[in-house]
């Protein structure tokens, strides 16, 4: 549950688990919207601090559903986006800190390449800067992998809007009629920019 300590109240606690379930990452968000990354101490505590990630998976998040589901993934910027869809029913995920750029992004991994192989999946992008260069990440990443990849920006979004806030006053048949006739991605891969991305932690 939401609560305090040193790094401020948290509004929201996400953990990403393996295949299996088990724990292996949290993110935290406070007050002040800022993301704090956990990983489990062995001791079934959590623990922070500089370099905390490095070298530790980092699965999508909802992970053990994406696998054992069978239709469209809805791929979003953050875990309020993908449990929110989770809730109206939909398979939905998102990588650890959403955009992958700035303080804690860390880059492209290819596990989310395995866990997405052979999927439909439909990339729904923040309309902003930074959403906008998340779906371009993620869409060259699957390129080639997922069996479609489709983006799609909804209509009507306010700057810096995001799915949660367009679900407000639209319904998931609207949604899923959009992602029917979203066009499928076919940018040119950028291979020395995701070489760049593939970083360890």
């Amino acid at each position: 549950k939401p609560r305090s300590n040193g790094d401020g109240e948290w509004t929201a606690v996400y953990t990403y688990t393996t295949e299996d379930g088990k724990p292996v990452l949290q993110v935290r968000r406070t007050a002040d919207k800022r993301f704090v990354a956990y990983v489990p101490d062995g001791a079934h505590h959590w623990k922070t601090g500089p370099g905390v990630t490095r070298g530790i998976e980092r699965p999508l998040y909802r992970l053990p559903e994406v696998l054992h589901s069978t239709g469209r993934v809805y791929f979003t910027e953050g875990e309020k986006d993908a449990d929110n869809l989770a809730a109206r029913g939909l398979t939905a995920t998102c990588n650890p800190f959403g955009a992958l750029t700035g303080k804690g992004g860390k880059g492209w991994s290819r596990a989310w390449e395995r866990a997405l192989q052979g999927r439909d999946v439909v990339v729904l992008q923040d309309n902003d800067a930074a959403g906008a260069a998340h779906v371009r990440t993620v869409a060259q990443g699957l390129q080639g992998v997922a069996r479609s990849v489709r983006v799609l920006l909804l209509p009507g979004l306010p700057p810096g809007g995001d799915v949660s806030d367009w679900l407000l006053t639209h319904t998931i048949a609207e949604l899923e009629a959009l992602a029917n006739g979203a066009p499928t991605w076919e940018g040119t891969t950028n291979t020395t920019a995701l070489e760049n991305l593939r970083v360890s932690w």
